[in-house]
């Protein structure tokens, strides 16, 4: 870097072109002069700090990020010698301000200096506790990228790190880093290991990975038990750490084992595991929330006994069902995706009950309708929209509704498709066979 690109002199330029003098400039910025004029020396003869650089962007009326781009090149033409602080300092600011592009020129220049990966781990791990999770996929990358022990605890948390950052609406994505990250689970702290679980079988719900969705279940309530059961010392410690309680990880993973047999068609399997979770008064109470969590576990439950008494063939359970659900707009989605499935197995008349929701099963905006309505992953409820519209066409298939009503449904499953599910997570086979018939 030339003294005309150094942050040193575009500082003393500018300061010339604003008429400031450095006693005037020293007032301006609450920088001490003697320190100014060690800094802006040529060459300097102390060097600048972040926050140094922070204080004249603001008093000569810049943008915070100005000269980041400089004083990274001059960090970086000495990056032998350079302190890990002035890293830290110009990472750690870089992520407030988003400049990711310059994050990863930094990284690039680390890239063949292994005593550094202990650092940006630490400091990835240091900005996930203070909040930040979605700027971190570089950091993460990075230790991948150089860990040659691929069995170290720090491997298996990048892996996690990137796997939870995967989870929004881009279903290649998540199906990427799950396939990835999932036999890195095992290698995880215990606190880490109960939210991956619980994430996991987010995703093998999503997915329709049945066997998986159960395998994670009882590995969540294992898990979970391990530590409930431990001595106070490490049993506190790891419920300090975990995301959620030990109460919601234990309900969690009895729910995915009766979802998984109750989707792979063995309702007698989920009836059994859905007393598993439906009563956990129990259970030790580790977090304030947990009275709120016991009584979602019920309705849960209690949603869970309907739907496969419908799976069974008994209807007779649809209107205190229907009467149920009125008290509990959270579950309407996932309640009416059964009741149609039912409906179509049987041969049963909804018509009166998809009238009734109308409105849920076709909202104006179906990502803000769950934003404010569900406390379920909306993944995993825009998946389940996916399956809504296409057993609503199988229905009105099968019942000889309208062509009206037929075609408008088709139309908002291709809408929702091509906005939400790229990949098809339906078997559509049936549903094509029968709509060539019709039309064809």
């Amino acid at each position: 870097m030339t003294n005309q690109q150094s942050v040193s002199y575009k500082l003393k330029m500018e300061l010339v072109r604003q008429g400031y003098t450095l006693s005037s400039f020293s007032k301006l910025s609450g920088i001490n002069r003697g320190v100014l004029s060690s800094t802006l020396n040529d060459p300097p003869t102390r060097p600048l700090s972040m926050n140094q650089i922070n204080q004249m962007n603001q008093a000569l009326n810049f943008p915070v990020g100005w000269l980041y781009e400089e004083y990274a090149q001059e960090l970086i033409a000495d990056i032998e010698t350079v302190s890990w602080r002035k890293i830290k300092d110009l990472l750690t600011h870089c992520i407030q301000i988003k400049k990711m592009n310059l994050i990863q020129t930094v990284l690039d220049a680390l890239k063949d200096t292994a005593t550094y990966m202990n650092y940006i781990f630490d400091l990835a791990e240091e900005l996930i506790e203070q909040g930040e999770d979605t700027q971190l996929s570089m950091f993460y990358q990075y230790i991948l990228d150089h860990e040659s022990n691929l069995h170290a605890e720090r491997f298996a948390i990048s892996q996690y790190r990137l796997f939870r950052i995967s989870l929004g609406l881009d279903v290649h994505k998540i199906l990427k880093w799950k396939i990835q990250f999932a036999p890195q689970r095992h290698s995880l702290p215990f606190h880490l290991k109960l939210d991956a679980l619980a994430q996991l079988s987010n995703v093998a719900f999503a997915f329709k990975e049945w066997e998986e969705l159960r395998q994670y279940g009882e590995e969540l309530v294992a898990t979970t038990m391990m530590i409930y059961n431990s001595p106070p010392e490490y049993k506190y410690s790891c419920i300090k750490k975990a995301e959620r309680s030990l109460l919601v990880y234990y309900g969690k993973g009895h729910i995915a084992q009766a979802a998984g047999w109750e989707y792979s068609g063995n309702y007698e399997e989920a009836q059994k595991m859905i007393s598993y979770y439906e009563d956990l008064s129990w259970f030790e109470f580790t977090d304030p929330t947990d009275k709120i969590q016991l009584e979602k576990f019920y309705i849960i439950a209690k949603c869970n006994r309907y739907n496969t008494e419908l799976y069974l063939g008994n209807n007779s359970v649809l209107k205190s069902y229907i009467d149920y659900l009125e008290f509990f707009p959270e579950e309407q989605p996932a309640s009416i995706e059964v009741i149609i499935k039912t409906s179509i197995m049987y041969g049963w008349d909804i018509d009166d009950i998809l009238e009734k929701y109308h409105d849920v099963i076709y909202p104006p905006d179906i990502s803000q309708y769950l934003q404010t309505t569900t406390y379920y992953s909306i993944f995993i409820e825009l998946n389940r929209y996916t399956t809504i519209y296409h057993d609503l066409a199988l229905y009105y298939f099968e019942r000889k509704g309208s062509t009206e009503q037929l075609e408008h449904v088709l139309s908002t499953l291709k809408s929702h498709i091509e906005k939400y599910d790229r990949i098809h997570t339906f078997d559509s086979t049936e549903l094509f066979e029968k709509l060539y018939k019709f039309y064809f």
